[in-house]
C-alpha cells in the first residue's frame, strides 16, 4: 500500500510517491531554498533514507511533460517504537498544510504497521509550530540548553566522588549494543539512540567514553567540536537505569571536563529535557547555568 504512488485529489494534481535516488539533487535543492525546510537527522545525512517507505515526495504532473517536486517529507524509527521527522521542504507557492497532511497520511500507514507509537517533531526553525495542532502533534517536552564559561579544576575537586570504583575509559565500536541497551532501559522510547546511531556518533564524536563499576559497562558519554572556537558540545551522558544517583554521572563528567581542560576547552554547551530534572542537579553541580532559550519538542500518537 505504502510503496505505490497515491494520486491524492487537489486541484494541483499532485502525486506522493516514496523519494528515490534520482530525486537526491532535488531534494538538496529544495532543503537549501524551499521558504519551508526542516533538516533534524542527527548523524545522519538527509538522504539516508532514500527508497524508504517513510521519505515521500509530492511531484507536480502539470504541465506533465516537466513533472517537479513540489514538497519531501522523511521520517525513520531509529529505534522503534517512536519515530521522528527528519526533514521537510515545500517550495515557494504551494500550500504547506495541505502537502504535509498528505504527506503524514502517506507514510502513517507505514509506521503503524512497523509497531511505532509516536511520531516526534523537534522543529529547530518555528515555521511549522502554528501548524502542528491541527496535523494531530501535541506539544510533549522542552529542550533547554545549559553552558559552562570556564572550567575550573577546583569546581572539579569539590564535587564528591562516588563510593562505587568507577573506571574510565574509552568506548570501542563493540561496545554500542551494550550501549543502545542501556538507552532502552534510561530513556522514554523518544530519546534512545539505536546500536547504529550511536555508531555513527562514534565516528563523529570528539570523545567518546564509557563507565564501568566491576568491569560492567554502566554509562558512557561523548562529545563533539562546538560552534566556537575552543568549545565543545556535551552530547549525551546516559547512565544505566539501576545505576542512577550512584556517582556514575558525577564520575563521566569528571573524566570529561578534565579531559577537555587538557586540550584547552574553555567554553561546553549540553542540551536536556526540561523535565529532566536529576540531570538538571547534575549539571549545575559542575558549574553549568541554564540558558533561557527553550524549544519545544511535539509528538502525536500512531
Amino acid at each position: 500500500m505504502y510503496n505505490s504512488v497515491m494520486e491524492l485529489a487537489n486541484p494541483e494534481n499532485t502525486i506522493i510517491r516514496p523519494a528515490t535516488e534520482h530525486d537526491k539533487s532535488e531534494i538538496y535543492g529544495m532543503l537549501q531554498s524551499a521558504p519551508y525546510s526542516h533538516v533534524h537527522v542527527d548523524w545522519y545525512l538527509p538522504v539516508d533514507w532514500l527508497g524508504e517507505p517513510g521519505f515521500v515526495v509530492c511531484e507536480s504532473l502539470k504541465p506533465r511533460s516537466n513533472p517537479a517536486l513540489t514538497a519531501c517529507f522523511a521520517a525513520a524509527a531509529d529505534p522503534l517504537p517512536a519515530a521522528w521527522v527528519r526533514l521537510v521542504a515545500i517550495r515557494k507557492g504551494q500550500d504547506p498544510v495541505a502537502l504535509l497532511e498528505m504527506m503524514l497520511a502517506a507514510i502513517l500507514p507505514y509506521f503503524r504497521d512497523l509497531g511505532a507509537t509516536e511520531l516526534g517533531w523537534f522543529p529547530v526553525r518555528i515555521w511549522p509550530e502554528s501548524w502542528l495542532t491541527n496535523l494531530g502533534f501535541e506539544q510533549v517536552n522542552q529542550i533547554v540548553t545549559f553552558i559552562k564559561n570556564e572550567i575550573n579544576l577546583q569546581d572539579i575537586r569539590e564535587v564528591p566522588m562516588s563510593k562505587n570504583c568507577v573506571k574510565i575509559r574509552p568506548a570501542t565500536l563493540g561496545d554500542m549494543p551494550i550501549l543502545a541497551s542501556l538507552e532502552e532501559e534510561a530513556f522514554e522510547p523518544l530519546w534512545r539512540h539505536s546500536a547504529n546511531s550511536l555508531t555513527l556518533a562514534y565516528r563523529q564524536a570528539s570523545s567518546f567514553d564509557l563507565a564501568e563499576i566491576d568491569s560492567q559497562i554502566v554509562g558512557f558519554q561523548y562529545s563533539v567540536e562546538g560552534q566556537k572556537k575552543e568549545s565543545v558540545h556535551l552530547v549525551r551522558i546516559t547512565v544505566a537505569a539501576d545505576r542512577q544517583n550512584q556517582g556514575v554521572g558525577s564520575a563521566l563528567m569528571i573524566s570529561s571536563l578534565t579531559g577537555y581542560r587538557r586540550q584547552g576547552i574553555q567554553q561546553v554547551t549540553l542540551n536536556t529535557q526540561i523535565d529532566n530534572i536529576s540531570s538538571h542537579r547534575l549539571y549545575r553541580r559542575f558549574g553549568f547555568h541554564q540558558l533561557q532559550d527553550e524549544l519545544p519538542v511535539w509528538a502525536m500518537r500512531i
